[in-house]
């Protein structure tokens, strides 16, 4: 069962360099979760990382492709 009032709370990262599949997911994300933040590879997830933290924004879920340009996803996952 989804709790559809938790997810409103969610805060998420959401990392893809696939410009159509990043924006069609974030829609969906974006109906669901209080926030959803964009990046279209590791670089850029682990600034909005980063940014986010200095915000006092928290992220609570990361959600990213494996597979990027610049920095993959696991290689951004061993940074954060």
């Amino acid at each position: 069962m989804i709790n559809i009032e938790f997810l409103k709370t969610l805060t998420i990262l959401y990392v893809e360099d696939d410009e159509h599949v990043r924006e069609k997911f974030a829609d969906i994300l974006n109906k669901l979760c209080k926030n959803v933040l964009l990046a279209h590879d590791g670089v850029e997830g682990l600034q909005k990382f980063h940014q986010a933290n200095r915000d006092n924004e928290y992220i609570d879920l990361i959600i990213s492709d494996i597979n990027m340009p610049n920095m993959d996803g696991v290689e951004l996952l061993s940074h954060i």
